[in-house]
């Protein structure tokens, strides 16, 4: 598990709770944040970012990219994603984010459509400005609920060398090339892109005119160092009480049966034949500058196999899976007969870190 997603999950709350109550239909419009929402965002993903609500009816397909032009030239495109909407009138939310450090070449991208049924998102890289270029301000182009199109800009970011341009609202978000072209003196120009269709756009997500020379390695490498001292940052004010629950969430359980997850009331059916029966423990990113101690407290007390009880292993023979921060443990079977039923209990311990109803667990065989 890694930690951007716990702090995906927390933003996607945040977007839920901000969004407005009303809204046409094929309308979009910025989402503005209080104080303490704002220093909640910025803590987590920067001050780099883009949100939105919008309101489409069915039949129609939103998509979200990110654009890079040098002096009115397009450099690349990236991080593109649709979203078919399925419910009549459907309201939902775009987020569009770029991380950087100083010391980065590329700024790392993360675009989201959260709807009503879910969400889909796409991660990438783009390359960022010359260290020549300082920030020149930039945020929503759209002040209020407008109209959707099909040829829009939402947003901008502008790197200059110290020359002004405008960066506030404006009247051209359904005017791209004009837009554009009044911006052709700005060195790097980062604009956030949006189509309403009709039918499935056809067109390329990913366009670039530069080599990058990061493998994705060093990549993954430096974006998990940025979520780890966003989270590092975030902790540092944490109660004991909230400590604990903080190291829980970066030691997770999980019991599967046949790599199926024991559902919330311990009964499962399963065909005859072969049966592995694992718990896993499986260590979040953070785990890796958190103490021994809190480590410990976050853990399941003793061995944690030691907490799947009452187990006939009669006929069973020990199973698992060993890595370097993710291990299992367990049992498996191969001719276990239809008709047969597996029962044994869980601890009251592991219960509540699995999120079941029951400690009595019960594999019907068919």
């Amino acid at each position: 598990m890694k930690i951007r997603y716990m702090l995906i999950a927390l933003l996607l709350l945040l977007l839920v709770g901000c969004s407005q109550q009303k809204a046409e239909e094929n309308t979009i419009e910025p989402i503005f944040l209080n104080y303490e929402e704002d220093q909640l965002l910025g803590a987590a993903i920067g001050n780099l970012s883009f949100i939105y609500d919008y309101r489409l009816e069915q039949g129609k397909f939103l998509t979200v990219w990110l654009e890079r032009y040098e002096y009115g030239q397009l450099m690349e495109r990236t991080g593109g994603v649709t979203e078919e909407i399925y419910s009549e009138n459907e309201k939902g939310q775009l987020l569009v984010y770029l991380l950087d450090k100083p010391e980065w070449e590329n700024f790392y991208v993360r675009t989201a459509i959260i709807s009503e049924s879910g969400h889909i998102r796409s991660d990438s890289v783009i390359p960022a400005p010359d260290e020549r270029f300082g920030f020149g301000g930039g945020g929503s182009i759209i002040a209020e609920q407008v109209k959707v199109s099909e040829n829009m800009v939402l947003g901008q970011y502008l790197f200059t060398d110290g020359e002004q341009f405008g960066v506030g609202s404006s009247d051209l978000y359904n005017e791209p090339e004009q837009f554009i072209e009044e911006r052709k003196d700005v060195p790097v120009l980062f604009l956030v892109r949006a189509t309403v269709t009709d039918e499935l756009p056809n067109f390329e997500y990913e366009v670039t005119h530069k080599e990058t020379a990061k493998t994705e390695d060093t990549i993954q490498n430096e974006e998990n160092d940025y979520y780890l001292s966003v989270i590092k940052d975030l902790i540092s004010n944490y109660s004991e009480e909230e400590m604990v629950q903080f190291a829980k969430s970066q030691v997770v359980y999980e019991l599967t049966v046949n790599d199926e997850k024991v559902p919330a009331n311990g009964e499962m059916t399963v065909p005859a034949g072969e049966i592995q029966i694992l718990l896993a423990e499986m260590r979040g990113l953070a785990s890796e500058f958190l103490s021994d101690e809190w480590i410990e407290k976050g853990t399941l007390s003793g061995d944690y196999i030691n907490h799947i009880q009452g187990f006939d292993t009669t006929n069973w023979t020990l199973d698992g899976r060993d890595g370097t921060v993710n291990t299992a443990l367990g049992y498996k079977r191969s001719d276990v007969e239809d008709g047969e039923i597996i029962t044994f209990n869980i601890s009251d311990e592991l219960m509540e870190r699995l999120g079941l109803t029951t400690n009595t667990i019960r594999i019907e065989v068919q």
